[in-house]
């Protein structure tokens, strides 16, 4: 995030130019509920409407919930909402195990366990200060009204680093769901004072505004663990991981072009099986195979095998058509980068501009005139040396 950026959401916090409350009133209901549709349904455009931010835990009847909302003073609009869930209303669930490790809690802590199932804010407030107000307020609700010790948020690959700031820690490797999609378990002990203070995280304040003595169940649990996980299989790209698989995508860019393309990509290690993209799903981004094979699949006929080198998901970024495969793991040591849409968008020079939409506009061509599925590998001619930036 850019220094402006952080002004901004500074900003609008010491204004006050957002507050959250513990939804009650059906009025308040629904408007949330218009927000989360939009988000999963029109915007992300999930299979048969599922979402990024659906969970197990959420889909569960009956669970034992709360939900907050965030809105604008001057406005009075509600600009976003988060629904938590207690995990004992849901610890029965074997899915719900996997997915956020409530494995490894004891059963006397699920009782203080909450999880964060469904997170969603308007698109046009995703750059002001409403997340932050809604996510502190979530964290000191849960803590002071709800007798949370410990969060649960099962997180998609990009959004790591974002948790990972606020406390949260990695307490699995990135694994993909049925429907399609990595996703990696994650908590947060909510009273570790020392280490929100170490990541600088934002919940500190309202940490620190709870009365002392804290509760300590659940840190003293969490400092015995001797065998947490210490990779996630998640690593952000960064210059110096810089890939030779990359040269398809990034041919003629600039040094410049490059990082503004790849700035906030997020490598995946894959096991076998795993699906990572689910035919007729309307996500956006791209993806390059850096090694290892994937096949591409339409219904249950494989249509293509693809090896490190190719870009996956071109019609989708570029036309916002749905996925046209399933995209599913083959080799062991398979790993992915996953761009967002929005990576074409960062791409700010003119000649860097020219040459990525140039680059995007042949591998669409090529497929179109070869009746190949996008999914198909790309011709020897985009991977010669002399298209390495």
């Amino acid at each position: 995030m850019s220094m402006l950026a952080m002004a901004r959401i500074g900003l609008d916090d010491l204004s006050g130019r957002f507050e959250a409350f513990v939804v009650h009133e059906r009025s308040d209901l629904a408007a949330c509920v218009e927000i989360i549709e939009s988000v999963r349904r029109w915007e992300l455009r999930r299979v048969a409407g599922r979402t990024a931010l659906e969970t197990s835990g959420f889909s569960e009847e009956g669970a034992d919930a709360i939900m907050l909302a965030v809105r604008e003073r001057w406005s009075g609009r509600i600009v976003g909402c988060v629904r938590g869930i207690f995990a004992r209303s849901v610890a029965h669930q074997p899915q719900v195990h996997h997915e956020y490790r409530l494995d490894l809690v004891p059963p006397e802590l699920i009782e203080y366990t909450g999880i964060a199932a469904r997170m969603a804010i308007m698109p046009q407030m995703r750059k002001t200060g409403a997340s932050l107000v809604l996510t502190r307020a979530f964290f000191e609700h849960s803590i002071r009204d709800c007798g949370m010790m410990l969060f649960c948020v099962s997180c998609e690959p990009a959004l790591l680093s974002m948790y990972q700031r606020m406390g949260y820690r990695a307490v699995g490797r990135a694994w993909a769901k049925p429907s399609g999609g990595y996703r990696v378990p994650t908590l947060l002990v909510g009273h570790d004072e020392e280490h929100l203070a170490r990541v600088r995280s934002p919940l500190l304040p309202a940490l620190r505004r709870l009365p002392r003595p804290w509760p300590d169940a659940g840190l003293r649990w969490f400092r015995a663990q001797p065998d947490l996980p210490a990779e996630s299989g998640v690593r952000r790209w960064e210059p110096r991981y810089d890939h030779r698989a990359l040269s398809v995508l990034t041919a003629g860019l600039s040094a410049a072009g490059r990082r503004g393309l790849l700035e906030h990509a997020v490598e995946v290690e894959g096991q076998p099986g795993d699906l990572a993209f689910r035919e007729g799903d309307g996500v956006r981004g791209l993806a390059v195979v850096l090694e290892g094979e994937v096949s591409a699949l339409r219904g249950d006929r494989a249509v293509a095998r693809l090896g490190a080198g190719e870009v996956i998901g071109v019609a989708s970024a570029v036309l916002g058509q749905a996925r046209q495969a399933s995209i599913v793991v083959e080799r062991p040591g398979t790993r992915l980068l996953l761009l967002s849409r929005s990576a074409i968008e960062r791409v700010r020079g003119a000649n860097d501009r020219t040459a990525l939409w140039q680059t995007l506009a042949q591998i669409l061509a090529w497929r179109a005139v070869h009746e190949r599925p996008c999914v198909e590998p790309v011709p020897e001619v985009f991977h010669d040396s002399d298209s390495a930036a």
